[in-house]
């Protein structure tokens, strides 16, 4: 697509623009801004991002000029709008579309004959499933999927458009692999749905409990590193990175662009901030509310968390305050009754 369909799609839905460059320029799909090629379109719209662009060869970046401080030398395409985040939306609905849905299992896909796929499975195209992998009844795998060898599929899991599953991957009942990410911009006083054309890549042998949620990237992939176990009803967030050999209990949620050390271990109900990571060897309690990147191994408990340790110590005084505050009072009451002692002695 030419730059100058763009700039008339946007004609169409009355965006002011002001562009700076070839718009003959051929544009064919998007990429972050330090991986993206002169034929991928970036977006930017945090400051704190601008040093990204240093490194970017982006065919058309699109931001605010209050955002780039001049920092756009390697770029010769620039369209500066004032919200980038929407403008990259409406670029995205552009671009990206969704599938027609389809109600078989199709030709072109690849289907180990060592495989099992039970009844009412529906199997889009360009599927690939190993040997000796099962896929249970309800299961929905979309167009370009690949499944390694040794997996179990469970009942009504759904895996979306081109996601990859490791070798000797358990997918329990109901979870969702690859559905859309939250990604939306905000404009005129209504949100404007920014299509997710990342994937999620399972590693090998990870283990996904039942009703877990694991989303597909914005642009660049979500992670689940090889050897990780999730229990139940854990939700991970687009772009997301999962270490090797971590395991992360029920109910534990993880903000976009979390990336989670090798090794971690996560406990029920923890929650992780956006765009942090933590250590290798780290492990966080029940409920750890992680607002912030953590350098070191260790344990860590608490909102925000902190070393478990020191948690567990003040929550323990805490629990004291009341007591401590009486006897506060009650000594005032004595020092007070001293003074009056002494100013009547006087």
């Amino acid at each position: 697509m030419y730059i100058s369909q763009i700039l008339s799609y946007l004609d169409s839905l009355s965006i002011e623009y002001t562009f700076e460059g070839n718009e003959s320029h051929s544009i064919l799909s998007v990429q972050s801004i330090k991986k993206a090629s002169q034929e991928q379109f970036c977006y930017l719209a945090q400051k704190k991002l601008v040093k990204q662009l240093a490194e970017s060869r982006a065919g058309l970046l699109i931001s605010n000029k209050k955002f780039c401080d001049g920092n756009t030398s390697r770029i010769d395409n620039l369209l500066w709008v004032k919200n980038p985040h929407y403008v990259f939306a409406k670029i995205m609905q552009l671009f990206y579309t969704q599938e027609p849905s389809q109600q078989r299992i199709s030709d072109d896909s690849s289907i180990s004959k060592c495989a099992i796929v039970e009844d009412n499975v529906l199997i889009h195209s360009d599927v690939k499933v190993g040997k000796n992998t099962i896929i249970r009844s309800g299961a929905i795998l979309h167009s370009g999927v690949e499944i390694g060898d040794d997996c179990i599929i469970g009942n009504q899991v759904v895996i979306h458009k081109d996601c990859i599953v490791g070798n000797e991957v358990i997918i329990e009942t109901g979870a969702v692999i690859g559905g859309d990410g939250f990604g939306w911009a905000f404009e005129n006083e209504r949100w404007h749905k920014i299509p997710q054309i990342g994937r999620v890549r399972i590693g090998d042998r990870v283990s996904i409990g039942n009703n877990v949620c694991i989303d597909r990237g914005a642009i660049d992939d979500t992670v689940i590193e090889e050897d990780v176990i999730i229990d139940n009803l854990v939700h991970v967030a687009h772009n997301v990175v999962i270490g090797k050999g971590s395991a992360i209990a029920a109910q534990a949620g993880f903000a976009g662009s979390t990336k989670l050390g090798q090794f971690n271990m996560v406990a029920g109900q923890a929650g992780f901030a956006g765009h942090i990571e933590t250590a290798d060897q780290c492990q966080f309690h029940a409920k750890s509310g992680v607002t912030h990147s953590i350098k070191n191994a260790g344990v860590y408990a608490g909102f925000p968390a902190y070393d478990a340790r020191k948690w567990q110590r003040n929550t323990v005084k805490s629990q004291k305050i009341e007591e401590l505050a009486k006897q506060i009072k009650q000594m005032q009451q004595t020092i007070d009754a001293l003074r009056e002692s002494e100013a009547e002695s006087s």
